[in-house]
């Protein structure tokens, strides 16, 4: 129940379904290799690099994790 009403019951849709936050696609609209480098890895490595972001809680550490993942 408590996750339902803090969003961590859903926090992860977006992961499953490869749904790129918006920083990440500002970040790629900045820098078009990296996101050819991005779409080309495996889904499963997409999901993985999607999930470690979104399991960033202060915005300083998603800005470090987004800068780890367009280099």
């Amino acid at each position: 129940k408590i996750a339902k009403e803090n969003g961590s019951w859903t926090s992860l849709d977006d992961v499953e379904n490869g749904v790129i936050p918006e920083a990440l696609q500002i970040a790629f609209e900045k820098n078009s290799q990296a996101h050819t480098n991005f779409k080309n890895f495996t889904h499963s490595q997409r999901k993985s690099y999607l999930y470690w972001l979104n399991q960033a809680k202060r915005e300083e550490t998603k800005a470090k994790r987004i800068k780890e993942i367009i280099q």
